[in-house]
């Protein structure tokens, strides 16, 4: 039977099994590559290695040390932990006595962190020494007494080094049932209130499995993802990763110089990225005359992507199957495509361009899924889903079922109500917030998000296709198209971002925008030139909305 999918409690249902399966079949492979230097003081990255059997061990001697300090089963602990080898090691330690480990998006809001921490209610903290000393008072508000730090500065007080558990007593892999839950991971959505997707050992068990299917790995291939959870897949793969030098949430100039340095020096093939590492690093290499003959798979995804942007890539990388990955956190993978297909395939010819949308490929045979109406409110009783379903091609609110889907959130019925749908026979369906219509071909093209619909008249018009159209145009970074409220009138903006500030090209960028949208016969009230668009904290890809429109209040009063 798979690890995860076992009837009733057992050790093969904790995900930590596929670690330690690992461990013992190649015990000297390399887990982890990775360098305690940032930046590019140095030519060559100082990166030190991990193997499978090293990893294991000092998760299981950290899962000893956890107990030692009072940390138990179904217990929740925060782990706020740069990417890094404490990162998993903590996670896995974890979820090996089968206590809970919360991941947040961003802490950059202390009041989402109250929310966080009133809602799973957590007995400890892992994270760096300056920050659990600048929130020590925080800490104490809320009574999460056991504190761990997770670099390598001295115990004091009641802090705890996460290092002075790895010579600890191993400990043996607790036995869960195949619900118990494995991970919490909170994301604010477009509600800007967070939420935590209860992660099931099933669920990340499943998951797994789907990405095995679609995307197998070769034992040779040595991966570099920028997402931290696509890292815990490759653990369950037992593959080589090299962990990025960088932090996408925070970018840098020097991030494209950085990731091709590791790439380079650590014969990097597979790769996971976000849309601006996918775009950033091909611009890069274009620009600087590189081509990366080695690499042979790409994954990206987390946010619309551009035609243009691929092409860019499949210059950049020639060797390479590039795979647009279409998903979220509560489901993963959805849909996808490869980058020539894609290409390869026309998009239509539409009276309302933002209907086009972008084609992410066609979805999973392991779901079902369906679009329903996109006025289709929060459903609060056991519905007949048919009745609510678009005829096809008709742009509707993508829902999907099957065994890699989230059910829920962790102790969250209001998050439940508003992003799920139980049909009439107990099935679970997650609504996935985004827009979109299925083709003839059975294609998935996206159009924008539900909370974003520009509503004009009897009409709609979407964000995806206008700003992908933005951001081709000479001289633009990056682009918005979105609505708000001015004075109790919808107002609508192309709010653009310019490589530099100069008046002639702003000028020269505003009659080309008017031209196209008159063109297209695209609603539009105004073009906004910005210094910079909010983007969302965890790879800053996509725009951040919410934040936009403040701005755009504050602009306009």
């Amino acid at each position: 039977m798979k690890i995860g999918y076992y009837p009733s409690k057992h050790i093969n249902n904790n995900v930590v099994s596929f670690l330690e399966k690992h461990a013992k079949q190649q015990p000297h492979k390399i887990a982890f590559y990775f360098s305690r230097h940032s930046g590019l003081q140095l030519k060559l990255f100082n990166h030190k290695s991990i193997t499978y059997l090293n990893f294991n061990s000092k998760v299981s001697s950290v899962a000893g040390g956890f107990l030692k300090l009072g940390i138990r089963k179904k217990d929740r602990v925060i782990v706020f932990v740069p990417i890094s080898p404490e990162l998993y090691i903590s996670v896995a330690a974890l979820q090996r006595i089968g206590a809970i480990p919360v991941l947040l998006d961003s802490l950059s809001r202390q009041e989402q962190l109250a929310i966080i921490i009133k809602n799973s209610r957590p007995c400890g903290i892992v994270a760096p020494t300056i920050w659990l000393r600048m929130s020590e008072k925080y800490l104490d508000r809320f009574g999460i007494g056991i504190r761990i730090a997770a670099d390598e500065n001295f115990e004091e007080g009641n802090i705890v080094r996460l290092a002075s558990l790895f010579s600890g007593l191993a400990q043996e892999i607790a036995p869960v049932q195949r619900d118990h839950t494995a991970l919490i991971t909170y994301t604010t959505g477009s509600s800007g209130v967070p939420k935590g997707a209860n992660r099931t050992h099933h669920f990340l068990a499943a998951q797994h499995y789907a990405l095995k299917r679609l995307f197998p790995y070769r034992q040779t291939d040595v991966d570099l993802p920028v997402f931290p959870v696509f890292a815990l897949n490759n653990l369950a793969s037992g593959v080589t990763t090299v962990i990025p030098a960088i932090d996408i949430s925070k970018p840098s100039p020097e991030d494209a110089k950085i990731l091709l340095s590791q790439i380079l020096q650590l014969k990097v093939n597979c790769m996971t990225l976000a849309p601006s590492s996918f775009r950033n690093l091909a611009i890069y290499c274009n620009e600087t005359g590189i081509t990366l003959e080695g690499i042979s798979r790409v994954l990206t995804g987390g946010a619309p992507i551009s035609e243009t942007d691929i092409s860019k890539f499949i210059t950049t990388a020639p060797h390479s199957k590039n795979w647009i990955l279409y998903g979220s956190t509560e489901v993963e993978p959805i849909a996808y495509i490869e980058s020539k297909k894609m290409l390869s395939i026309k998009a239509p010819k539409l009276t309302n361009v933002t209907k086009v949308g972008v084609n992410v490929g066609k979805i999973d045979k392991a779901l079902r899924y369906k679009c329903i109406d996109i006025e289709t409110g929060d459903i609060r009783q056991a519905i007949d889903i048919q009745k609510r379903e678009v005829d096809r091609g008709e742009i509707g609110e993508l829902i999907v079922a099957g065994k890699h889907v989230c059910l829920g959130y962790y102790k969250n019925k209001e998050a439940f109500l508003r992003t799920k749908i139980k049909d009439k026979s107990g099935t679970v369906w997650h609504r996935t917030g985004d827009l979109a219509r299925i083709d003839q071909s059975g294609y998935l093209w996206i159009v924008g998000r539900r909370h974003n619909v520009i509503k004009l008249d009897n009409d709609y018009f979407f964000p995806v296709r206008p700003e992908i159209i933005l951001k081709d145009i000479p001289h633009i970074t990056n682009a918005a198209y979105l609505n708000f409220k001015h004075k109790h009138k919808q107002k609508i903006v192309a709010v653009i971002v310019l490589k530099r500030k100069d008046r002639e090209i702003e000028e020269k960028c505003r009659n080309n925008i008017n031209k196209i949208f008159k063109k297209e016969k695209l609603p539009l009230n105004e073009v906004i030139f910005m210094e910079e668009i909010p983007m969302d904290v965890r790879h800053h890809s996509k725009v951040d909305y919410n934040s936009l429109r403040q701005k755009l209040n504050e602009i306009f009063v």
